[in-house]
């Protein structure tokens, strides 16, 4: 059988696309096994409607702008993931890159053990949203406590641990001006109000009981398997399908820059 290496560049773009949005919900070698009785046969609709000869990107893929709407402003800046400050917690500063990244969970002392025990200061992870094809540089931090009236505006998600002493030291930014034109930023430490304007996600582990705090949060849950790693990519999906269509209603404009 030939292969031809131009028409697969070509389609590149679309099953990148598509695999953007593609959600895991088990281990590959779960899902090929043929005593599930699977109908795969929506696959091939599915490629057939993207593959059609001659077939050009179709603007309908696109979020169409409401008739007369302004194109939203485009984010400026990297959006920021906080993540706890503590060793405890399932995921920190130690693994994000492992889990946030590469889909992987390792636990805190082993990624010390792996990458060094001095704990990095910033992470970045690139994301292609699916929605715009765009790709993204996100950065993650434990502590806001150095960021200036402009990194606020960047704050899109917090990792919560079920601790309301995790936000202590939380900011806004709600457009005060002082005399010289500088931004005045106001407390911002209620959970209720920091849910309003930022995405939540709790991540526990199996078997662990979930905080009274979080059952009355507005936040999203996943969990992390003990022992299969193969669902690890499942709770990892889960986060960044959530955070995406929360970023796809709330902050527009970085998916239009």
């Amino acid at each position: 059988m030939r292969v031809d290496k131009d028409a697969l560049e070509s389609n590149k773009p679309s099953c990148e696309g598509i695999m953007a949005g593609e959600t895991n919900v088990a281990a590959t070698d779960v899902q090929l096994r043929s005593g599930l009785h699977k109908d795969l046969l929506v696959a091939l609709d599915h490629y057939a409607a993207v593959f059609k000869p001659g077939r050009k990107p179709s603007s309908s893929s696109k979020p169409a702008a409401a008739a007369g709407a302004s194109k939203p402003p485009p984010f400026k800046g990297n959006p920021i993931i906080v993540v706890p400050n503590a060793l405890t917690a399932p995921v920190s500063m130690f693994n994000s890159r492992e889990f946030f990244c590469d889909a992987r969970y390792v636990t805190a002392a082993a990624a010390k053990k792996a990458n060094g025990a001095a704990k990095p200061k910033i992470v970045t992870c690139e994301r292609r949203l699916a929605k715009t094809g765009k790709v993204v540089t996100f950065e993650i931090i434990d502590t806001v406590q150095k960021l200036a009236p402009d990194d606020w505006r960047r704050v899109v998600a917090v990792v919560v641990q079920g601790k309301p002493w995790q936000f202590k030291g939380w900011k806004t930014d709600q457009g005060k001006k002082g005399k010289n034109k500088e931004v005045l930023l106001e407390k911002f430490e209620e959970p209720v109000e920091i849910f309003g304007r930022h995405f939540g996600f709790y991540i526990g582990l199996e078997g662990d009981p979930i905080p009274d705090t979080i059952k009355a949060w507005a936040v999203k849950q996943g969990k992390i398997n003990r022992d299969k790693r193969g669902l690890d990519a499942v709770t990892q999906t889960q986060f960044w399908q959530n955070l995406e269509e929360w970023l796809y209603l709330y902050k527009p404009g970085l998916g239009s820059a």
